[in-house]
């Protein structure tokens, strides 16, 4: 039987409070007795659905852990971008501004730690 086979057949024998009638879908498969092998069947259909809801769940957990790892890789790569900028932006400058290289090199190395801090 198919699981829509199963639910109809489960709804009928409730409507029908049990009594087979020759409508009974179980009926006309297996002669009398129906009510075990229904019963059987909606016990198996619970388990595949379970077993399928908690593949979806393992599945959604798994994604959840490789959104978190790429979300800090992709923290880690910007931080990083930007401590290169600076340096190269230092490196250009040095060539400049001679005088004022320090002064500079500073307000870069503060506003690389100000950008990169971690989000609190």
């Amino acid at each position: 039987m198919t699981d829509n086979e199963i639910v109809k057949a489960l709804k009928y024998c409730k409507e029908h409070k049990g009594m087979c009638t020759d409508d009974c879908i179980y009926r006309a498969v297996y002669r009398g007795g129906c009510l075990p092998m229904l019963q059987k069947d909606v016990i198996n259909l619970i388990n595949r659905q379970k077993a399928e809801i908690e593949k979806y769940k393992s599945g959604m957990i798994a994604n959840a852990e490789v959104v978190k790892t790429l979300t800090n890789e992709l923290k880690t790569a910007k931080s990083e971008a930007i401590k290169e900028f600076a340096e190269r932006l230092k490196e250009r400058y040095e060539k400049h501004i001679l005088c004022s290289t320090n002064i500079l090199n500073n307000e870069i190395d503060n506003l690389v730690k100000e950008m990169t801090e971690v989000e609190r």
